[in-house]
């Protein structure tokens, strides 16, 4: 394994990760990415680990929502997958429940996104200019509206807790509250987080990062990197979003799209990955199906 144990920057485990299945790889993985010549719609060819990855321009190639990394090919799928895993945990935790006399018992709904589904669509920050516009660096009011009604509605815990911790313990194998704190990130979501962590350092990212912030001294923002601007705390303190977080947004994706920066930043981390999954291929296989033998 990596030297340290962290968790991906920009993806959330969620309790459903926690038995996820782990989304099948094809021999060809599909990245979108314009050529070395920078010509978009070209496929370009990349050896990697034995196996010829092709890396062409997405349906869209200027909305990041549509790219995908080549890791993407081993990290746990949280979304279907997942959500399938969920619901049979849920189903069996319901039967447990209804044997021990409590049949009004129902799971926790499920709670729909903040963001897009799409693994980079905010990876590298705030790409959306009309997002940005509406709520500047917030997630959609819409969204969290939606949220927010979805937590109301859940009344799971309002049973007896002790028979409930039982029957989790008895689907999971494990008391439930054990369960994150004893689940170590896999290879995949290690070198989901180290290739964002060394993209940051190449020397094409980074120069993409100074004519950015150039771009964004000339607005009358001092930020050095795009996520900077992203992550100011102020945004938080405020409580919502405000309109000077949505000018500096909006700002924010203007100066982005005049220098590509998610391009960049993106074709960067892709390389990267290529790299670490040629290193650790034998490791990823394994997990991949050590996962897929669990919940078959």
């Amino acid at each position: 394994m990596m030297e340290e144990s962290v968790s991906n920057p920009k993806r959330r485990i969620s309790r459903v990760a926690v038995s996820a299945v782990l989304a099948a790889a094809t021999a060809t993985v599909i990245i979108s990415s314009t050529s070395k010549s920078g010509e978009s719609g070209q496929a370009q060819t990349v050896k990697s680990h034995g196996q010829d990855l092709v890396a062409e321009s997405s349906a869209d190639s200027d909305d990041p929502t549509t790219w995908q990394l080549p890791i993407e090919a081993y990290l746990p799928d949280t979304s279907r997958a997942g959500s399938l895993v969920a619901s049979a945990r849920d189903a069996r935790i319901d039967e447990c429940m209804a044997d021990a006399g409590l049949p009004e018992w129902e799971p926790a709904p499920d709670l729909p996104s903040l963001e897009n589904n799409s693994f980079t669509g905010t990876r590298y920050g705030r790409s959306d200019i009309e997002q940005a516009r509406k709520s500047g660096y917030h997630p959609d009011p819409e969204k969290v509206a939606a949220y927010n009604k979805a937590l109301r509605e859940d009344h799971s815990m309002e049973t007896d807790r002790e028979v409930l911790k039982k029957c989790a313990f008895k689907v999971d194998g494990r008391p439930s509250e054990e369960m994150d704190a004893a689940r170590q990130p896999s290879m995949a979501e290690e070198i989901a987080y180290y290739s964002y962590r060394d993209s940051m350092n190449d020397s094409r990212v980074l120069r993409a990062f100074k004519r950015w912030s150039e771009c964004m001294k000339t607005k009358g923002y001092n930020y050095e990197a795009p996520m900077d601007a992203n992550d100011d705390p102020q945004w938080a303190a405020n409580g919502g979003f405000t309109q000077k977080e949505i000018d500096t947004a909006v700002a924010d994706v203007e100066c982005r799209d005049k220098y590509h920066v998610e391009r960049v930043w993106f074709d960067s981390e892709a390389e990267i990955q290529n790299s670490m999954i040629g290193k650790n291929l034998k490791v990823l296989q394994q997990e991949r199906v050590a996962a897929q033998g669990r919940h078959q």
